[in-house]
């Protein structure tokens, strides 16, 4: 996996910063734990396949090594936070903390899985539940147009209780009469420079 698995962290070439304060997860702040299990059971019965839908929660230690691209993902974290004091004290503290649970030879993991639903549709494109969940902003695609949440806010809520503000995504669906698995990783940090004489 880690072989053929790569952080992409697009360059802007406009010279705009992302700061750390990304409004779609500063709206599950207030109270993370309870609005991140809200969203999480909301989208496991919009995508129910008939039966009872099961939605599991599991915490699990895990080790750094066996995150992809472990080395990677850590030094995208260095590069924020060489540039984190820029953006305010909130940032800086958010950033060390972050390095210092990398540090770690194991970390905790919030797993969490659903049965007896369709999984979230793809493949990865425009106008795919995926793609919507995991690239798109302001947008939300349901397999259902009768299901709850439809502006694409909710799936912020993950990364409200993240210590890294990342989460990986896994899932199933049917295509015609075969099955498909997809698997992403996003992390939503700051701006931050790929090298020195990089853009943002």
């Amino acid at each position: 996996m880690t072989d053929t698995c790569s952080w992409y962290f697009p360059p802007d070439h406009s010279g705009q910063f992302d700061g750390f304060n990304d409004s779609g997860i500063e709206t599950f702040l207030g109270n993370p734990i309870c609005h991140l299990a809200r969203e999480i059971n909301q989208n496991a019965l919009d995508a129910g396949n008939g039966k009872p839908v099961d939605v599991q929660f599991m915490k699990r230690e895990i080790a750094t090594s066996e995150i992809p691209n472990f080395e990677e993902l850590k030094n995208t974290f260095i590069r924020c936070s060489e540039i984190a004091e820029r953006d305010g004290a909130k940032t800086k503290v958010f950033f060390e903390n972050a390095l210092n649970f990398l540090s770690k030879p194991k970390i905790s993991v919030l797993e969490i899985s659903d049965y007896n639903t369709s999984g979230i549709e793809g493949p990865c494109k425009l106008e795919k539940p995926y793609f919507a969940f995991m690239k798109a902003s302001g947008q939300s695609r349901k397999s259902s147009e009768t299901a709850a949440g439809s502006y694409g806010i909710g799936k912020y809520a993950p990364y409200a209780i993240s210590k890294l503000r990342t989460i990986f995504v896994s899932t199933t669906y049917k295509n015609g009469s075969s099955y498909e698995q997809l698997t992403q990783g996003k992390a939503i940090l700051i701006s931050h420079y790929q090298n020195k004489n990089s853009v943002f």
